[in-house]
């Protein structure tokens, strides 16, 4: 619980764009950690899925080699 509310934290903070804070409504900031930690969250089924079929691959967080 203390992990989903820290995610919750970072998701909900702004950002700042010129020296001036600006809220987000959506989505990771683009470079930030956190979308690479979610990527793996949601990718992990699928990379599972990928071994069980006997699929080499290899993926990284902006592509995937089949």
């Amino acid at each position: 619980m203390a992990v989903r509310r820290l995610i919750c934290a970072y998701l909900n903070t702004g950002i700042m764009d010129g020296g001036v804070k600006v809220d987000r409504d959506q989505g990771t900031p683009q470079g930030g950690s956190l979308s690479l930690l979610l990527v793996d969250v949601l990718l992990d089924k699928v990379d599972k899925a990928m071994e069980t079929r006997g699929y080499s691959f290899t993926r990284s967080a902006d592509g995937c080699n089949i």
